[in-house]
């Protein structure tokens, strides 16, 4: 990338503007004066032809060796600017290569972008096959393109003091690389219009799968895939608040397989935690996308449903769990049978905080326990006593 900076032309400019005003001011100087010199010194038409004729080769002699010299300063100075800017290029090259990081350079006013030969191998793609800016955000991921350019613009509009943007880029193999997008304004117009950005792109897909890993781990359960108690506290929350600004309510289930322990005791743990796992997917057949569906601990689970007013929806979610539950499970050559008792409590309705619903849910749950198991039970206010005493 071979570029010459606006300040170092205009140098250039100046001299050799200066270069052609001293030569017309010295021709100017040469034709006036020359001439009245020589005809001071000879008396006759035939010297003064002759001298006359010495004089023009001075002239073309002095002229020749003065722009001579300039030219050639012309010229030292150039290649100067451009062994300065070739060093200082290469070794920003170098700097950079040498980092893992694939550079890009844009201009703003033509919208077309360089990007250095490490971008392209890390992506995947031959030398110019990616050339405007526009180009480029094609290639970032849809769900990931509308945050990329809102991070851009707000650097470019002053918003934002640095520019760091993550986002996923398409490689040429048709698969995506986590990247990590960092740059600066080198360029201004003499009204502070942005004119060109530099910057380099890190491929970071390593570091975002460990993120996802440690996540995963912390906040999903392992045996089930589900959402954990930690992730369930922060779904519910969240909920709450939506549910808050919306003046919409949120049901909380609490359920308890019936007899899981009988299952864990004959059969063993291994088909204990493939009955969990079952249970977990017919669980989350019973619900919406937008709905939570989580492990709460050993057999308990715990069901957030969003945005459900009306009683007979919410019952006829807890009748459909009771239906699919109740189907036999083959588990290791094994038809296993079990049940759920589930209990049923509505926010703002019963409690206005996570604490006092789960202390709702599990009271409503005690008594479908107590009142033959593979039931649900609302929380009633009547329970309100003996639900500050459990859990």
């Amino acid at each position: 990338m071979k570029f010459i900076r606006k300040g170092k032309l205009a140098d250039v400019d100046k001299l050799v503007i200066s270069i052609v005003f001293t030569y017309l001011a010295f021709g100017i100087v040469w034709i006036f004066f020359s001439d009245h010199l020589v005809s001071t010194l000879v008396s006759n038409q035939q010297q003064f032809a002759t001298y006359s004729s010495y004089k023009g080769w001075a002239f073309i002699v002095i002229t020749a060796s003065v722009l001579t010299f300039l030219l050639r300063r012309i010229f030292i100075h150039q290649l100067k600017i451009e062994q300065a800017l070739l060093e200082s290029e290469e070794r920003w090259k170098f700097a950079l290569d040498g980092t893992g990081e694939g550079v890009w350079d844009w201009n703003l006013e033509t919208n077309q972008v360089y990007r250095s030969g490490r971008w392209h191998r890390i992506y995947g793609y031959a030398e110019n096959e990616v050339g405007s800016a526009f180009d480029g955000r094609k290639l970032i991921h849809p769900d990931d393109l509308s945050q990329a350019i809102s991070d851009t613009n707000d650097y470019l509009d002053g918003k934002t003091s640095d520019y760091s943007s993550e986002f996923r880029l398409l490689c040429k193999d048709g698969t995506y690389k986590w990247t990590l997008s960092r740059g600066m304004i080198v360029n201004f117009s003499p009204d502070a219009k942005p004119l060109r950005m530099i910057g380099t792109h890190v491929d970071i897909t390593e570091r975002k799968q460990s993120e996802a890993k440690v996540f995963q781990l912390a906040h999903y359960d392992s045996t089930t895939n589900l959402p954990n108690r930690i992730l369930f506290y922060d779904r519910i929350e969240q909920d709450i608040k939506k549910a808050n600004r919306s003046g919409q309510k949120v049901t909380l289930m609490f359920l308890d397989l019936d007899r899981f322990k009988e299952v864990n005791d004959t059969l063993g743990h291994h088909v204990g935690d493939l009955l969990l796992k079952q249970v977990s997917q017919r669980l989350l057949n019973c619900v919406r996308i937008a709905d939570t569906v989580a492990r709460f601990g050993g057999d308990e689970f715990t069901i957030i449903l969003n945005n459900l007013n009306d009683a007979n929806n919410i019952e006829r979610v807890a009748q459909d769990i009771l239906d699919k539950l109740a189907e036999p499970f083959q588990l290791a050559n094994e038809n296993v049978h079990i049940t759920t008792s589930i209990g049923i409590t509505v926010y703002p309705d019963d409690a206005v905080d996570v604490h006092g619903l789960l202390k709702n849910a599990d009271q409503a749950m005690y008594i479908a326990k107590e009142q033959g198991r593979n039931s649900y039970y609302y929380f009633t206010a009547s329970m309100q006593k003996i639900a500050q005493e459990r859990i």
